[in-house]
């Protein structure tokens, strides 16, 4: 609801006091990071695919650091033929 990919059927979403469907839907968007319930990987590489989305430079670090703090970085380190 907040990302406002379905509008609410009744009541409001609000954010800070604010009702969503007043934001910019493209500023909205910018501000949140969204990791589904069932990540879609597309076919390239596990590091492209966390740099998907970002607009701004990344190092090699902060790609390992986005793989912690989603809890993946030990899975994806055991997977065989990885580098990372």
């Amino acid at each position: 609801m907040l990302l406002r990919f379905y509008e609410p059927q009744s009541g409001e979403v609000l954010l800070d006091g604010n009702d969503i469907n007043s934001l910019n839907l493209h500023w909205l968007r910018n501000q949140i990071g969204y990791v589904s319930q069932e990540p879609v990987l597309f076919s390239m590489t596990i590091y492209e695919n966390i740099l998907l989305g970002t607009t701004k430079e990344v190092t090699h670090q902060d790609v390992i650091d986005a793989a912690k703090m989603a809890n993946v970085h030990e899975f994806i380190v055991s997977l065989p033929q990885v580098r990372f």
